[in-house]
C-alpha cells in the first residue's frame, strides 16, 4: 500500500509506524463483524420486504442492470489504462448532449471566476503559496461573489448581461493580477497518463466513477422537488423576472432567511436556466467528493483515499440533495474546506485564519446551521495554532479574519433584523416577537418551528436509529437513506483512533457528533446534518487504512457498504423510483416524466406564457407551491405564503378571504379532498386542466359587489360627478378627451376592483377607460388607461383594476380617446368590500 508518511497529529505528517500485524488482523475482524451486525439489523427491522420501488418492477430491473453494465464498462476502461479524466469527460459529454452545453460552459465559467477572484483575495492576505487552480480559491471565490450578488440583490441591477460582464470583469482584473505576481507559472493539474492500476485501486476508481454518474444523472431529470421549486429555484426566478430580489415576508415568508447557496445559483440560472443551477449544485457534491479525496491522498495513499468519495458520492441521501435542489452541497463543500484549512494541504500545509474566516462566515450565511461548526472550528484553530500547523493568531491576524468573517456571515441576519425585528425570522420568533409571524409554536407542540414528527430523545442509540430506522429521521419512502455508513464508520474510527492513539481522529468523530446531537436536539433530520457526513467519511477512510492485507480488506468493506448504499438507491426521494436510462436519452420522456410528477409546475409554465394572465393575482391550492414556474406575486396554501395561510378566515369565510387578496385566478386539485373544491367552482370560471390540476378564473360579477362610483347610472346624473366642458344629454353624458367627466373615491385597504362602463359612439372610434391613481397626500402615482373600439349601438367593458403600491384614491375618468364625443350611460367601479 502506499502509504507513505502517515501522520502525527491532524497533520498526519510524522511517521505514523506499522500497525503490529496481529493487532491490525484484529481491527479488519472487527470490521467484518461490525458489517456482519450492521446488515444483520437491516433485515431485523425489515429492509429487504420493503417495496422500495413502488410497484416499478422495471425501473428496478433498469437500475441494477444499468449500475451492472457502468460498473463493468468502467472497470474495463480503467484496465486498458485510459486515464481518469478521460472517462470523466466522457461523462460530461453525455450530460451536454441532452441537457445541451449551456449548463456546462456556464457552470465551468463560473468555477473560474472563482477560482481566479478567490487566488487574487488570497494572496492580499499576502500568502503567495500554492496555485491558482484549487478547489479552495474557488470556494473563497464563491463566497465573495455570493455575498456581492447578496448586495446586489437589493437592487433592480440584477440582470444576465451585468452579471456575465460583472463577474467575467471580476475574473479577468483578478487573473491579470495574479498573471503580474507570477502565479501563473504552474501548469493547469489535468493528469492525462495511461496509468497501469491493480485491480484494487481499479474498483475503488469504477465505484466513484458509478456513484459520479449516478448523481449527475439524476442532476440531468428534471427538478420536482418541493423546497426547489418553493424556494432554491425560485429566488433566481424571481430575480431573473424582476431584477431583483424583494426580501419581502409578505410575499414569501422565507425572503430574508439566508440564502447564500442560492445567491450562487443565480449566475448558472441566468446563463442556462434551470438546468445551470441544477449543474452548479450537482458541481459542489462533485467538488466535495474530490476535495476529500486530496485531503487524504498524500496521508493514507490513493487505495484509502478513494474510499470517502466511493461512499459519499453513493450515498442515498446524496442522491437526494442531487435529484433536487437543496443547500447541502454547497454546505457540505464549505465544511469539508474548512476541514482542509484546519488539517494543511500539500498546496497549503499551514492553514489560514482569513481563508478559515471566509469560509466558515459565508457557511453561516448560506443556513443558520453553519452557526454549530463555529465552536467546532475554533477549538481546532487554537489548537493546531499552537503546534505550529496553523497561522499564529497575532492580533492583526485575527482581527483581520474576523472582519472578513462578519462581512460575509452577517448581512442576511441584519436585513432579517432591519426588515422583520428578528435577525433569524422566521425562527425563534416566540423570542424576537416580529409582527410578519406567528409567535406561537408553528406545529402546536409549544416547540416553536420544531415539526414534532423529527422532535427525538438525545441519547446513545440515536445514530444507530437513524441508521435502520431512517424513514423516521426524514421524508423517505424507505429506511436505508444513509445505508449501514454509520453503523461501521463511526464505532470503527472511534476504535482505531483509540487504540492507535490517534486522539484527532477520536476528535473528529466527536466533533462531528457534536454537530449532529446539537442539530438533531432541534429537528433530528438526516439531510439536515449530511454537510458533516464527509467529515465523517474522512476519519473512516483513514481508518480503513490500518487494516490487515489492506488492498483486499479496503476493498471488500468499501464494495460491500457502497452496494448496500446502491440498494437502497430510491428511497430518499420518490421520483428516483420511475429509473430509466430513456429519461437521461430522449428529452421526450424527460418532459413526460415532468408533467406526469409535477403537473402544477406545468400548468405554471402555461400561465406565464398567456398575455390574459398577465399581472394576474394566482393563488395555488391543494398542490405544492411550484413558485419558480409561476409568476411573481403568487400565494399558496402554504407557510411560505403567510397572508393566506395564517388568515385567521381561511376556513370560514373563503371567499371574502379570496376577494381580500385580490386573487384573479385560483390553481386548484380536483377530486383530491379539497375542502373549498365546491366554493372555487362557483366563483370561477374554467379555464383549463392538466391531470387533477383545474385553473378558474375568478368572477368579477360574484366576487366585486360594493360599488364605489356615486350615481354610476348617467342618464340620472348625481352631483358627485365633476361634469366640466362635458355635455349632458338625454340618456347620458357626451365628453371628450380635452372634456371628460371625473369622480374621485376611496380605494385604501382595497387591492383590486370591477371597472365597468357602457358606452355608445361612432364606429371607427376609440373610447378609454381610466383611473389615475394617488397616496394618501393627493400626489399622483400612475394611471391606468386602456382603449376601446366603439360601438354605435352601444358597448359594456368590465376590466379588473389593480391599485398600485401605495395608492389611497382614484379619480376616474371618462371620455373618448380623440376630440370625437362619445355618449357615456354607465360608469361603475365595484371592490370586494
Amino acid at each position: 500500500m502506499d502509504n507513505q508518511n502517515v501522520g502525527n497529529g491532524m497533520n498526519f505528517r510524522s511517521n505514523d509506524g506499522l500497525v503490529p500485524r496481529w493487532q491490525s488482523a484484529g481491527i479488519l475482524v472487527i470490521a467484518i463483524a461490525l458489517v456482519a451486525s450492521a446488515i444483520g439489523a437491516t433485515v431485523l427491522h425489515g429492509w429487504w420486504q420493503e417495496n422500495i420501488w413502488g410497484g416499478g418492477g422495471l425501473s428496478q430491473l433498469l437500475f441494477y442492470r444499468f449500475v451492472a453494465w457502468a460498473m463493468l464498462a468502467f472497470m474495463l476502461l480503467l484496465a486498458l489504462r485510459v486515464p481518469f479524466i478521460l472517462i470523466v469527460s466522457v461523462v460530461l459529454i453525455l450530460d451536454v448532449g441532452l441537457a445541451g452545453a449551456g449548463p456546462l460552459t456556464s457552470v465551468a465559467w463560473f468555477w473560474i471566476c472563482a477560482m481566479l477572484a478567490g487566488a487574487w483575495i488570497i494572496a492580499l492576505s499576502g500568502s503567495e503559496r500554492g496555485p491558482v487552480w484549487t478547489v479552495r480559491n474557488s470556494v473563497v471565490g464563491f463566497a465573495a461573489i455570493g455575498s456581492l450578488i447578496g448586495v446586489l440583490a437589493h437592487y433592480p441591477v440584477c440582470t444576465p448581461t451585468i452579471f456575465f460582464a460583472l463577474i467575467s470583469f471580476l475574473a479577468v482584473f483578478c487573473g491579470w493580477r495574479l498573471h503580474a505576481r507570477g502565479r501563473f507559472r504552474e501548469k493547469l493539474p489535468i493528469p492525462l497518463l495511461w496509468k497501469k492500476r491493480k485491480w484494487p485501486e481499479i474498483i475503488m476508481l469504477a465505484l466513484v466513477l458509478l456513484g459520479g454518474t449516478l448523481v449527475l444523472m439524476v442532476g440531468l431529470l428534471p427538478d420536482v422537488g418541493y423546497d426547489a421549486l418553493a424556494v432554491h429555484l425560485n429566488v433566481p426566478a424571481r430575480m431573473l423576472e424582476t431584477g431583483l430580489w424583494r426580501f419581502d415576508v409578505t410575499e414569501y415568508i422565507w425572503a430574508v432567511m439566508p440564502l447564500g447557496a442560492d445567491w450562487l445559483l443565480v449566475p448558472p440560472y441566468f446563463l442556462a436556466g434551470e438546468a445551470g443551477a441544477r449543474l452548479m449544485s450537482i458541481s459542489f457534491l462533485l467538488a466535495t467528493a474530490w476535495l476529500t479525496y486530496q485531503i487524504l491522498l498524500p496521508r493514507i495513499g490513493s487505495l484509502c483515499a478513494l474510499a470517502a468519495p466511493a461512499l459519499l458520492l453513493t450515498l442515498p441521501l446524496t442522491f437526494l440533495v442531487s435529484a433536487t435542489t437543496f443547500v447541502e452541497p454547497a454546505l457540505a463543500l464549505f465544511f469539508v474546506c474548512c476541514f482542509s484549512e484546519l488539517s494543511g494541504s500539500d498546496n497549503s500545509p499551514i492553514g489560514s485564519w482569513l481563508v478559515m474566516g471566509v469560509i466558515a462566515g459565508y457557511a453561516c450565511s448560506i443556513k443558520l446551521l453553519g452557526a454549530p461548526l463555529l465552536p467546532i472550528l475554533l477549538i481546532g484553530v487554537l489548537i493546531r495554532s499552537r503546534t505550529g500547523h496553523f497561522e499564529k493568531p497575532t492580533l492583526r491576524v485575527v482581527v483581520v479574519a474576523l472582519v472578513f468573517f462578519l462581512l460575509c456571515s452577517l448581512p442576511p441576519y441584519i436585513v432579517a433584523l432591519f426588515k422583520t425585528g428578528n435577525p433569524f425570522f422566521p425562527f425563534y420568533n416566540q423570542i424576537f416577537r416580529s409582527p410578519f409571524f406567528t409567535t406561537e409554536s408553528v406545529f402546536g407542540n409549544g416547540q416553536g418551528f420544531s415539526n414534532p414528527l423529527y422532535s427525538k430523545t438525545l441519547s446513545w442509540r440515536l445514530l444507530w436509529d437513524a441508521s435502520v430506522n431512517s424513514k423516521a429521521f426524514g421524508e423517505s419512502v424507505a429506511n436505508g437513506a444513509v445505508g449501514i455508513v454509520f453503523l461501521v464508520m463511526v464505532p470503527l474510527s472511534l476504535l482505531i483512533g483509540a487504540v492507535r492513539r490517534r486522539w484527532w481522529l477520536v476528535a473528529v468523530v466527536l466533533g462531528s457528533m457534536a454537530y449532529i446531537a446539537v442539530v438533531f436536539h432541534s429537528q433530528a433530520y438526516l439531510r439536515y446534518v449530511y454537510q458533516i457526513v464527509p467529515w465523517l467519511l474522512i476519519a473512516a477512510s483513514w481508518a480503513f487504512s490500518k487494516f490487515a492485507i489492506p488492498r483486499l480488506s479496503v476493498v471488500l468493506v468499501v464494495a460491500i457498504l457502497c452496494a448496500v448504499n446502491l440498494l437502497r438507491f430510491p428511497v430518499t426521494f420518490w421520483p428516483l423510483q420511475q429509473f430509466d436510462p430513456m429519461l437521461f436519452i430522449s428529452r421526450a420522456s424527460n418532459q413526460a416524466f415532468f408533467s406526469a410528477n409535477k403537473p402544477i409546475a406545468v400548468v405554471g409554465d402555461i400561465l406565464e406564457k398567456m398575455d390574459d394572465m398577465r399581472d394576474q393575482q394566482i393563488l395555488i391550492i391543494g398542490a405544492d407551491p411550484a413558485f419558480s414556474h409561476f409568476p411573481s406575486g403568487t400565494l399558496a396554501d402554504s407557510w411560505h405564503s403567510s397572508r393566506y395561510f395564517y388568515s385567521e378566515i381561511k376556513y370560514t369565510e373563503f371567499t371574502k378571504l379570496v376577494g381580500q387578496l385580490g386573487v384573479d385566478v385560483i390553481v386548484h386539485s380536483i377530486d383530491q379532498g379539497e375542502p373549498h373544491e365546491a366554493e372555487i367552482m362557483q366563483i370561477t370560471d374554467e379555464v383549463l386542466r392538466i391531470h387533477s390540476i383545474r385553473i378558474g378564473r375568478i368572477k368579477p360579477e360574484l366576487m366585486y359587489t360594493h360599488e364605489k362610483v356615486v350615481g354610476p347610472n348617467l342618464s340620472q346624473l348625481d352631483p358627485a360627478w365633476v361634469i366640466g366642458k362635458a355635455s349632458i344629454r338625454e340618456g347620458g353624458v357626451e365628453a371628450t378627451v380635452a372634456a371628460p367627466i371625473t369622480q374621485s373615491i376611496d380605494f385604501s385597504g382595497r387591492p383590486k376592483g370591477l371597472l365597468e362602463m357602457r358606452v355608445a359612439c361612432a364606429e371607427g372610434h376609440l373610447f378609454r377607460s381610466q383611473i389615475n391613481w394617488y397616496d394618501a397626500k393627493g400626489v399622483f402615482l400612475s394611471p391606468d388607461i386602456q382603449v376601446h373600439a366603439c360601438n354605435p349601438k352601444g358597448i359594456t367593458i368590465k376590466r379588473v383594476v389593480k391599485r398600485p403600491e401605495g395608492a389611497t384614491s382614484g379619480t376616474i375618468f371618462g371620455g373618448s380617446a380623440d376630440e370625437t364625443p362619445v355618449m357615456l350611460q354607465w360608469i361603475s367601479l365595484r371592490t370586494f368590500s
